[in-house]
């Protein structure tokens, strides 16, 4: 029923399964968020949302100039071109994710969220790898985008 801590304080199971979520979970729960505001600058890029958000963008970006670069039948001024287009938005786009923009989280949800669309339009069937992927990525853009609205009510406390 009750488990001890390294403080000598009990807690109970329904509080353990609060600190458990689901590696798919849209939700973060309170002491998480807590921890993500409190130490929002001093955790490495591995440990934030936002800075795994940012390491997903990079990622993507390596993995579609990949596969623009060995895409056959395609003229390499072509591959050049698709590549530096992916850099130039991209990059950026990580760049203002890391440094907590809000618009460029919403700005990589829908580029994810209209590449996945538009392949599984194209295809004309239905994909359970790009939702599979989508339900992968898209959870932790949403979770930086909470803790950055939390931010920022914590730092700018309503008037009223």
């Amino acid at each position: 029923m009750f488990g001890w801590t390294k403080n000598n304080t009990t807690t109970s199971q329904s509080d353990k399964k609060e600190e458990k979520t689901s590696f798919f979970s849209w939700r973060i729960s309170g002491p998480e968020l807590k921890r993500q505001i409190e130490n929002y600058h001093t955790f490495k890029i591995t440990e934030s949302y936002r800075g795994i958000s940012t390491i997903i963008i990079i990622a993507i970006f390596g993995l579609v100039s990949l596969l623009s670069l060995f895409s056959i039948g395609v003229e390499p001024s072509e591959k050049v071109i698709s590549i530096f287009f992916n850099a130039v938005v991209m990059l950026p786009v990580a760049f203002f994710v890391y440094k907590g923009h809000r618009w460029a989280i919403v700005v990589m949800v829908a580029l994810i969220t209209y590449g996945v669309g538009s392949y599984l339009l194209e295809s004309g069937k239905i994909s359970v790898l790009a939702i599979f992927i989508w339900l992968l990525l898209i959870p932790r853009f949403w979770k930086a985008l909470k803790i950055e609205n939390e931010r920022r009510k914590v730092k700018a406390p309503s008037t009223f």
